[in-house]
């Protein structure tokens, strides 16, 4: 089975047995919509840690307010 790596600045051709290889290819899926809505749904709501992404430990100093 031939095989093309992205390899170099023109690809790597390969010939190997189907029997012991596993060809892994990536899945690509459309972008959102409004890329912007999504990101900042994502900062306000992260998956993990604290909104806005900063901890206490990192927050910058409030000057206003």
């Amino acid at each position: 089975m031939k095989v093309r790596l992205a390899y170099g600045t023109t690809g790597l051709d390969l010939e190997v047995d189907p029997a012991v290889t596993t060809v892994v290819e990536p899945l690509h899926h459309p972008g959102a919509a409004d890329e912007t809505a999504v990101l900042r749904a994502a900062l306000r709501r992260p998956v993990a840690g604290p909104p806005g992404g900063r901890s206490e430990r990192h927050a910058l100093p409030r000057r206003f307010g």
